[in-house]
């Protein structure tokens, strides 16, 4: 089974769905040791680790094609790229749609923003109007080369126009053919309650961001199946946790000089070695020795 049917069927079966966010191969290499079935790649994680930059629409299409590219090399698990407002217009969207299927990916995500778009949880976002997003939608369906390559459409209109212009814009994307829809930003559990409820006549799986922003409530994935939510996208926290990390041990060594007081919250070398494989590839070496 191709990697887009394995994530279109899961996109359709009851259990929840947990994507993990890798923001490089390693990180993508441990959601999947981990026991994660779908790995996402965030355009605010993919920014920040490969360019240490905003997410403010700085990332270009190529970039991120690249990034994608890396991380399917090194996973046996679908991978949903954000694919931002498409990069462009309907042209834009149908060559970004080419460009991540070749590159590896199984799914994106797209949204309503202008170009250059920002970072959902961030101020000052503008959206286009929802017809230009649903010729967008219409170019990236007819783009695909493989029909089970699943297309969610998200809309950033909560902190905009307001929740009722939300799931108005999503009910009609729905219409138009979304496979998913994902409204960004909910501010309260009532949010929350509303989108499940009133989005729930689509038939559309509906995808929470879990992100660790403080925009939307923190939830257990129970509530989230409550609420009527069937995907959950953790977009930073892998990358938090490592930055958290680094901070500590950079710490600690300009501080006292030792890594004493840090060395619980690091991996040992062995661990390093296992997870990337080494294992395997000494295993290889030692059964195709070279002659000189």
């Amino acid at each position: 089974m191709t990697k887009t049917k394995v994530l279109r069927t899961m996109f359709s079966a009851p259990d929840m769905l947990l994507c993990m966010g890798a923001y490089d191969a390693l990180s993508a290499r441990l959601a999947e040791q981990a026991g994660f079935n779908c790995i996402y790649l965030g355009g605010f994680a993919a920014a920040t680790s490969m360019l240490g930059v905003p997410d403010l629409g700085i990332l270009t299409l190529p970039e991120m094609a690249d990034h994608i590219r890396r991380i399917a090399a090194v996973t046996t698990k679908p991978i949903i790229a954000d694919a931002d407002n498409g990069h462009g217009n309907a042209v834009n969207t149908a060559r970004t749609i080419a460009m991540f299927e070749a590159a590896g990916a199984s799914g994106i995500h797209m949204e309503d923003q202008v170009l250059p778009k920002k970072c959902g949880h961030v101020a000052g976002k503008v959206l286009v109007p929802t017809e230009d997003m649903i010729n967008k939608l219409k170019a990236a369906q007819q783009a695909r080369s493989d029909k089970d390559f699943v297309i969610i459409v998200r809309t950033d209109a909560i902190a905009v126009d307001g929740l009722d212009a939300a799931i108005d814009r999503a009910k009609r994307y729905a219409d138009a053919g979304a496979d998913a829809l994902f409204l960004d930003a909910p501010e309260s559990m009532e949010h929350l309650d509303r989108i499940g409820k009133e989005l729930a006549s689509t038939g559309k799986p509906l995808v929470f961001n879990a992100a660790s922003t403080g925009k939307t409530p923190e939830i257990s994935v129970e509530q989230c199946r409550a609420f009527g939510f069937h995907v959950i996208l953790y977009p930073i926290e892998p990358l938090l946790a490592a930055m958290d990390g680094a901070k500590a041990v950079m710490k600690a060594v300009l501080e006292t000089g030792e890594l004493t007081s840090v060395r619980h919250r690091m991996a040992n070398f062995t661990q390093i070695k296992n997870a990337v494989g080494f294992p395997e590839a000494e295993a290889l070496d030692i059964a195709f020795p070279m002659t000189k």
